[in-house]
Formats: C-alpha cells, structure tokens, sequence
C-alpha cells in the first residue's frame, strides 16, 4: 500500500496493488509521510474502504479532529458490543460513535448534559444494545477518566442498533424507537396495568413489535391467510387485547400513516393477551 496523503500524523488516504482507495488510521501512520511512500503496515489501526470520494472526504473531516487515542477506545468499545451482542458490526461504527464520544465527552468537560430523547424504557426495548452502552461507559471512564452522563449510555446504544440495520442515518432508529415507545405507552394505558418489563411475555412482545415496526416503515406486510378465521375468534375471546390493538391502530394510522393486514393485528393481539394472561396468573397466585 502506498500514501496518497497524508492529512495528519494519525491519517493517510492510500491505494493498494489493485487500485482499491482507502483511509488508513493509525498512531503515527502519516508522520513525515508524502504521496507515494509505502504505508508502514505496524502502525494500523483500522482500515476504511472508500465507495466514492465523498465518502472519503466525510470519514477525513470527522477523523481529523478526533484524538488518535479516542479512536482505539472507540474501536475497542466496538469489540466488546460484538461480544455482548453476538453479531458483527458496520465497520463505519468506529467513526460515526468516536465522533458521537469525542463531542459527548466536550459536553461534559462543559457541564452540559444532552437530555435523551428517549426515555430509559430503552433498555428493555434494546437489551443487549443497552447492556453494550453501559459497558461503553465503564470503560470510557476507566481509560479516559471521563465520566459521562448516564444518558449517553441510551446513545451510544442506539449507535449498535442502527449498526445493525439497513439505516444510514441514527435518526431513522430514533424514529424507529419513538414509534415502539409510542405504542407500548399506548399498551399500558389502555389495560391499565403495571407491565413486569423484566417478564418473559414482555421481552417477546417488544421483540415482536420491533420487528413490527421494522416491517412497517419498510412498507412490508406478513400475510398469513391461515390465522384470518382464528382472528374472527379472537376479537371476541380477548376483547380487551383487541381494542387495544385498535388503539395501537388509530395511534399508527394518524401519526405514521400505516394501514397493516388482519394478519399483522392478529399477532399482536396474541402477545398482548399472552402479557394479560400472565399478569391475572401472578395475581390469582397472590390471592
């Protein structure tokens, strides 16, 4: 691999043998370095492939004002989501969260804290994400002795989570995660229950309805012919499960403009039966 740039003593845009562009981060990497020298592959710490030059010109203008010491934190900290989550993450995660830290930990330095725009209800709509969020935070605090606020581990979360989606912006998990919320706060209200978010049926449920809303916002429809005569049934059955579901429907169908198949709402009504039959199992236990 030969240099193309230099941009900093931590940063070099290069070319392989077969013509491939990339951006190469490393500690010292582009000391000294001039266009055509050969890249000193010890000092690598992680390589980017560009698709265009815009993209390259993007991933430079963020990489330059982070310290090299933060982007092997970060890096790190992608290491140890993979092991918590069970799955491999966008490489482009090293640059998109070391931005999102190097800015959180200026907030900080500032007293400034940015409030979420998602309550904590997050950590049980996104788990293990949460779980890699909080790990994040100890380890950020362990090695850059900054201690950052509590809220920054739903952040950072939501980096892992759009990670594994198809999403190119972290905004469109927000939306994603709005919606879920939306509906389970219309779930609570509507049975005028105190949901165990801890519970087996809960989880399932939550998992369910992500990939629910997943479906929705990709204009995808699970279609099950065979559930259509049982739906009939169940509205009468699970009354209360069923109009919840309307009201799951109105929400929506007025805000988001989704119309979705009786297959769809059938499913939903079982899990929310499946929570309500728990919950009267636990009390009549209690009585």
């Amino acid at each position: 691999m030969r240099v193309q740039k230099a941009f900093n003593n931590n940063i070099v845009s290069a070319v392989d043998e077969q013509g491939k562009e990339m951006v190469i981060v490393g500690n010292g990497i582009g000391f000294s370095k001039k266009a055509g020298d050969m890249v000193d592959q010890s000092k690598i710490s992680k390589i980017f492939y560009c698709a265009e030059n815009s993209q390259e010109e993007r991933m430079i203008k963020i990489l330059k004002d982070i310290p090299i010491d933060l982007i092997q934190v970060t890096n790190k900290i992608m290491e140890m989501a993979q092991a918590v989550l069970n799955t491999k993450l966008n490489p482009m995660l090293l640059i998109t969260l070391a931005d999102h830290i190097h800015f959180a930990i200026q907030r900080t330095n500032t007293n400034m804290v940015m409030p979420s725009p998602l309550g904590h209800e997050i950590r049980y709509i996104y788990p293990k994400e949460y779980e890699a969020g909080s790990k994040a935070l100890d380890y950020i605090k362990s090695t850059l002795n900054v201690i950052l606020p509590k809220e920054e581990t739903i952040f950072i979360a939501l980096h892992f989570v759009n990670s594994q989606t198809e999403y190119e912006d972290i905004s469109d998990t927000l939306k994603l995660s709005r919606i879920l919320q939306e509906v389970i706060q219309v779930v609570k209200d509507e049975l005028r229950i105190k949901i165990d978010e801890s519970a087996t049926t809960y989880c399932r449920f939550v998992v369910h309805l992500r990939y629910f809303v997943i479906r929705q916002l990709s204009k995808e429809q699970m279609i099950d012919d065979d559930v259509l005569e049982l739906y009939d049934m169940v509205k009468t059955k699970y009354e209360k499960a069923y109009y919840c579901v309307q009201k799951i429907n109105t929400l929506l169908k007025e805000k988001y403009n989704m119309v979705y198949s009786d297959s769809e709402e059938f499913y939903l009504v079982l899990h929310i039966q499946k929570m309500l039959s728990q919950l009267k199992g636990e009390l009549h236990l209690q009585a």
